[in-house]
C-alpha cells in the first residue's frame, strides 16, 4: 500500500478501503485522547475548586485553634481561670496541638492546590499542542460514505465493520488498562490510610486506659493524613479514568464511582476535625475499609470487562486470518 501524504486533504485524496480504515483508527485514537485530555481538564478544575473551598474552611480553623492558644498566654479570662484551676499547662498543650495540626493539614492542603495546578497547566498545554483532529475524522467518514457508494456494498460493509469493530475495541481495552491501573494506586493509597489509623486505633484506646501517652497517637493520625491526601488524589485520577469507560458498563460501576466520590468529601473533612475523640478514629477507618472495597470491587469489573473485551478481538482476529 503506498502511503498517502499527510499534508493531502482528506475529502481530496483518492482512497483505498485499506487506506481509509487505516487513517479512521489513527484519528479515532486521536479524538479519543483530545476528549480524555478535555475530560480530565474540566474534571481537574472541578477538583481545584473543592480545594479552594477546603483550604478556606483550613485557614478559619487554624486562626481559630490560633485564638484558642493566645487566650491561654495572654493576660485574659480564660487564662486566669485556667490558672487558679491548675489546667493550664494541660489546656496549653491541647491547644497546640490542636493548632499544629490544622496548620498542617492547610499546608497539605496548599500543596495538594499546587499539584493540582501543575496538572492543570500541563493539560492545558498538551491540549494547545496539536490540532483539534475531529474535523479531520468527519472528512474521513465522508469519504467512506463515498466510498461504498461507488464500489461492492456487501462485501466493503463486511471489512468496514470489523476494521472498527477492532478499532472500537481496541480502545476499550487502553481504557480499561488504564483504569485498572489507577485503580490499583488507588487500593494501595487506602492501605497505607488504614495501617496508620489501625496503629493510632490501637494506641487510642490504650491511652483512654492510661496504658500510653497520646504523642504515638496523634502521630499515627498525622501519618494517616497524609495517607488519605495520596488517597484522594489517587481516587480522582481513579474516577477521571473510570468515566472513560463508565458507559461501557452496567450502573453498578457508575454506583461504585459515586460511592468513591463522597468519601473522597467525608473522609477528608473527618481527618480535619479533632483527632482527640477515638470514636473518630473508628469511624474515619471504617470509610477508608469501605472505600477500598469499592475499589476492589470495582477493580474486579474491570478486570472481567477486560478479559470479555480481550476475547472478543482475539475472535476477531482468528475470523479474519490474522491469528
Amino acid at each position: 500500500m503506498t502511503a498517502m501524504p499527510d499534508d493531502v486533504p482528506s475529502s481530496s485524496r483518492e482512497w483505498s478501503l485499506e487506506e481509509l480504515d487505516e487513517r479512521l483508527r489513527a484519528v479515532r485514537a486521536a479524538v479519543a485522547e483530545r476528549e480524555r485530555l478535555e475530560q480530565r481538564l474540566e474534571t481537574t478544575r472541578r477538583h481545584l475548586a473543592v480545594l479552594h473551598a477546603r483550604a478556606g474552611r483550613l485557614e478559619a480553623r487554624v486562626l481559630r485553634e490560633k485564638r484558642d492558644v493566645d487566650e491561654l498566654t495572654g493576660a485574659t479570662l480564660v487564662a486566669l481561670v485556667a490558672r487558679l484551676t491548675g489546667d493550664l499547662r494541660e489546656r496549653l498543650d491541647e491547644e497546640t496541638r490542636e493548632w499544629v495540626v490544622a496548620k498542617a493539614h492547610l499546608d497539605a492542603c496548599r500543596d495538594e492546590q499546587e499539584a493540582v495546578r501543575a496538572d492543570i497547566a500541563a493539560l492545558e498545554r498538551r491540549i494547545a499542542s496539536d490540532a483539534d483532529p475531529r474535523g479531520e475524522y468527519a472528512e474521513l467518514l465522508a469519504a467512506k460514505d463515498r466510498w461504498l457508494a461507488a464500489h461492492d456494498a456487501d462485501e466493503a460493509v463486511v471489512a468496514l465493520h470489523e476494521a472498527e469493530r477492532e478499532g472500537v475495541l481496541l480502545d476499550a481495552l487502553r481504557e480499561l488498562e488504564e483504569a485498572h491501573w489507577a485503580g490499583q494506586v488507588a487500593r494501595g493509597a487506602l492501605t497505607g490510610v488504614l495501617h496508620a489509623l489501625s496503629k493510632a486505633q490501637a494506641l487510642g484506646r490504650l491511652d483512654m486506659v492510661g496504658l500510653a501517652s497520646s504523642f504515638g497517637k496523634f502521630e499515627h493520625l498525622d501519618d494517616a493524613h497524609r495517607h488519605a491526601s495520596a488517597a484522594n488524589r489517587a481516587l480522582s485520577r481513579f474516577q477521571m479514568e473510570l468515566s472513560d469507560v463508565a458507559e461501557r458498563h452496567e450502573a453498578q460501576l457508575v454506583m461504585e464511582i459515586q460511592g468513591m466520590s463522597h468519601f473522597a468529601d467525608a473522609f477528608l473533612d473527618d481527618l480535619v476535625s479533632d483527632w482527640v475523640v477515638q470514636r473518630r478514629i473508628d469511624r474515619s477507618h471504617a470509610s477508608a475499609s469501605i472505600a477500598r472495597t469499592r475499589v476492589n470491587r470495582t477493580i474486579r469489573a474491570l478486570r472481567a470487562r477486560r478479559h470479555d473485551v480481550r476475547a472478543e478481538l482475539e475472535r476477531l482476529r482468528k475470523a479474519r486470518g490474522d491469528a
